[in-house]
Order: C-alpha cells, then sequence, then structure tokens
C-alpha cells in the first residue's frame, strides 16, 4: 500500500531476507543498529533495493545492492553515514540519476551502470573482492561518473569496461585492466 511504512526493530534474532530470486524494496530512510541481516548466503540473488531520496545509516552487510526504480524525479541522492559491504553485486538500474553524497560502498563483487546514472559526489566505492571483479559502465556518448574509488584487491583483476570517468583514485593493492575504457 502506498505509504506503508516498516519499523523493525530486533532486541535478538536476525532479518532474514527470503531466498530465491528476491529483492526487498526499501523506499524510505534505513537505519542499521544490531544484529544480523542474513541475505540467506545459499541464495544468490537476494538484493536490497534503494528507489528515492534516502538517508542510510549504519555498517552492515548485504548480498547484493541496487540503486534503481522510479524516484519521479531528475536525480535520488544517497546518504550513506557509515560503510556498506556488498558481498555481490553493485547495481545502478534507475533512468534517473543516482548520486551518493556521503558514506562507503566496499564492493566484493561486480559493478554495473549501463544507463550513466551513477554519480559518487563524495561517497567512495572500495574495490576489495578476492576474485576477478567488472566494473560495467555506460556505452556511446554516455560516461558513468563515480566521484572517488578505492582500489584494494589482494587477490584477482579489477576489469573496466565502458565509458567510466573517476574523480579521484586511491591504489592500494590489485590488478586493473582498463581494457578500453
Amino acid at each position: 500500500a502506498a505509504g506503508l511504512k516498516l519499523i523493525l526493530a530486533l532486541s535478538s534474532g536476525n532479518l532474514i531476507l527470503p531466498a530465491a530470486a528476491s529483492k526487498f524494496t526499501v523506499a524510505g530512510n534505513f537505519t542499521y543498529t544490531t544484529g544480523t541481516i542474513d541475505y540467506e548466503t545459499t541464495n544468490s540473488d537476494s538484493t536490497i533495493v534503494f528507489t528515492s531520496d534516502q538517508t542510510i545509516a549504519g555498517t552492515f552487510t548485504v548480498k547484493h545492492m541496487e540503486f534503481g526504480g522510479s524516484q519521479g524525479s531528475s536525480r535520488a541522492d544517497h546518504t550513506i553515514s557509515d560503510t556498506v559491504t556488498v558481498a555481490g553485486n553493485l547495481s545502478f538500474t534507475s533512468t534517473n540519476l543516482t548520486s551518493f553524497l556521503t558514506g562507503t560502498l566496499n564492493v566484493k563483487g561486480n559493478v554495473s551502470d549501463a544507463n550513466a546514472m551513477s554519480s559518487l559526489s563524495n561517497g567512495a566505492i572500495v574495490f576489495s573482492g578476492t576474485g576477478d571483479q567488472t566494473v560495467t559502465g555506460a556505452s556511446g556518448a554516455e560516461v558513468t561518473a563515480f566521484g572517488f574509488i578505492t582500489i584494494n584487491k589482494a587477490s584477482g583483476t579489477l576489469f573496466l569496461v565502458g565509458n567510466i570517468g573517476v574523480g579521484g583514485i586511491d591504489y592500494d593493492a590489485g590488478t586493473i585492466d582498463a581494457g578500453t575504457s
């Protein structure tokens, strides 16, 4: 229902996101304080989806994360107050600009933004997966723009595919294959 608000306060136990290609959509602010978000590790498709102007607070880990949906305006601003670890893939699927004003996304999987709709502003993405990772940016005249990235890979290669712009890079470790990007 429109305007439905879910407030979940667990003093113990886990929030278990359902299995079988599931998406858990958050349309308002999201605050994590304690406990475990169990994304059912046997399900490779559990995804948390953020869809509008939001504040995302707390340090936590999710399987996959997506910024998408129809925000109803020309851009959606996300304020991440801490570090969110994405154990799997990070996707930008919106046709509107998705902007990160602050915070860090620590990504262990792939990043895709084929619509050239991401902009990190003062936010950062850390590539820290131990296997190969691929960043897929826009094609044609469009450019996927990341404000700041850190490459800190103990093993594996970071592959860049498509048109990708970066405001700043902190290189700690790992192999980068820029291809034709």
